[in-house]
């Protein structure tokens, strides 16, 4: 009760104080969404601030590829079962998952600057279970995305014993983990327009600014990878099965370049964007080096977790969208593709990874997520 008057109490001495400093936050608001950005107007046109409504339509995959190299010990017997010969063979593993393609749609409200969508995919992928992800702003200066899946599905395994294939111990094999492996794996990006006065890099994906003739620009971006791998005991997955899992994160920066090329434009004629007609046609590519990389293996036991030196490796994002603007109907189809990659720095030994007695030295791993969405948006401004 006492915690109610003073709440009470609270509310009485600020609410009549409350409108005014309400109604300017409010003001700032919409200020915020109606106001303009700062273009070259014979290259940028930007329709005036309404409400939007959109509905679209998206495929997407991912995938999973690993591998690791590594020295195994291979025996040769005679029939009495003696031991007559040892080598130290060169072998690799090579794993993979992935999805088949996954479908859906989606619809999504905005005013200005201001949008808030939802998506639901209702084709079902091949995986075990798959759970996905993405949300983030694409804005004319600047952006960000955050996306995350995890995929549990059955790993296909290739074994290939003396990669050179000029012992007798020379063998492929090849197979399925008998349980579904856990993928996870968390990405942020960002981009930075350098010239934007000329260059509006959302034309061609969102219905708030034209491009009246051709321009690109330098784009630079950063990036932040969070992956991570479990298995069962007993499947063979990298390195034999000697960790039950991997985790790896890594940082990014790179500087990349966006061009739009416009095929078509005519500006209105008239109020509501009256004979406004726009084809435009957007290619991207953002590649990325790592700066910085923790890969980790993860062993069955309790022990501490063993830290594999990561060395640079290649980040990129790449893609296209073409839009067509009639009036103020905006309809766009957009393709982005993105590929992470990450490599141990040089091989490890056994004891360096506590694996002794295993039969296996000099250690590597590498691997490659990759996904790819590709998606079609109609929007209409009221």
């Amino acid at each position: 009760m006492k915690v109610f008057r003073i709440v009470l109490l609270t509310l009485l001495v600020v609410l009549p104080c409350a409108p005014v400093s309400a109604q300017g936050l409010w003001q700032r608001f919409v200020l915020w969404l109606r106001e303009g950005d700062q273009f070259d107007s014979s290259y940028i046109y930007q329709h005036p601030v309404r409400f939007q409504v959109s509905l679209d339509g998206a495929l997407q995959r991912v995938s999973v590829d690993l591998k690791s190299g590594f020295d195994m010990t291979c025996y040769e017997h005679d029939n009495e079962g003696n031991v007559t010969a040892t080598a130290q063979v060169p072998s690799t593993i090579t794993s993979n998952m992935s999805e088949n393609i996954n479908g859906g749609f989606g619809m999504g409200l905005g005013y200005g600057k201001l949008g808030l969508g939802f998506g639901l995919f209702t084709w079902p992928a091949n995986a075990a279970t798959t759970t996905s992800l993405n949300f983030g702003y694409q804005g004319h200066k600047w952006g960000i995305r955050v996306s995350a899946y995890r995929i549990s599905q059955y790993a296909k395994n290739t074994i290939t014993i003396d990669t050179l294939g000029t012992t007798q111990w020379h063998t492929v094999s090849e197979s399925q983990t008998s349980n579904p492996c856990a993928v996870g794996r968390l990405n942020v990006d960002a981009y930075w327009t350098i010239r934007r006065n000329r260059f509006a890099y959302t034309a061609a994906y969102k219905c708030d600014m034209v491009q009246r003739r051709s321009a690109g620009s330098l784009m630079i971006c950063a990036g932040m990878l969070l992956s991570a791998l479990e298995h069962q005991q007993g499947d063979a997955i990298l390195m034999l099965s000697d960790f039950k899992g991997y985790r790896n994160f890594q940082s990014s920066v790179g500087a990349g370049y966006s061009h739009n090329i416009v095929f078509v434009h005519h500006d209105p004629t008239g109020p509501h964007d009256k004979g406004l007609f726009n084809i435009t046609l957007n290619l991207t590519i953002l590649p990325m080096l790592t700066v910085y990389s923790n890969l980790t293996a993860v062993p069955w036991s309790d022990g501490d977790n063993v830290r594999i030196t990561g060395q640079l490796a290649p980040t990129v994002t790449f893609g296209g969208a073409l839009g067509f603007t009639i009036g103020r109907v905006f309809f766009g189809t957009q393709y982005r593709h993105n590929l992470y990659y990450f490599h141990s720095a040089s091989a490890m030994s056994a004891a360096e990874l506590g694996i002794e007695g295993s039969g296996i030295d000099n250690v590597g791993v590498e691997g490659l997520f990759q996904d790819w969405r590709l998606s079609t948006i109609v929007v209409v401004n009221f």
